[in-house]
């Protein structure tokens, strides 16, 4: 609903979002049931930032901080958004701009949990 609403895309780019979701989950949605994620990627060579709604019941809170916990990688974070759910980009913002901006970009983990 949210990035339907926002004014940063167009009326097209819209559309095409969910088309994309529904292609998506109609190819996908048997697979992402029954794969488990923290067994097929335990190591990765890039820098992981990981942004987490507290009360996000699409990808359980849990189960990122497991994968999280278990995951290798050169750099890595976890930052809780503890009055969001799936999309702390737009429930809290200002947050997620001071966390982009300070230790993404920087390569840092300063602000992680």
């Amino acid at each position: 609903k949210d990035m339907l609403s926002f004014k940063g895309y167009s009326f097209k780019e819209k559309i095409h979002y969910v088309k994309g979701n529904i292609f998506s989950n109609k190819c996908l949605w048997d697979k992402l049931c029954t794969v488990d994620l923290s067994e097929l990627v335990t190591e990765v060579n890039i820098p992981v930032y990981i942004f987490q709604g507290r009360f996000d019941y699409i990808c359980s809170y849990k189960l990122a901080k497991e994968f999280f916990n278990h995951l290798k990688a050169p750099t890595k974070a976890f930052y809780t958004f503890n009055n969001s759910a799936n999309s702390p980009c737009y429930e809290e913002p200002d947050k997620m701009c001071d966390i982009l901006v300070k230790d993404v970009l920087q390569n840092k983990t300063y602000l992680s949990d």
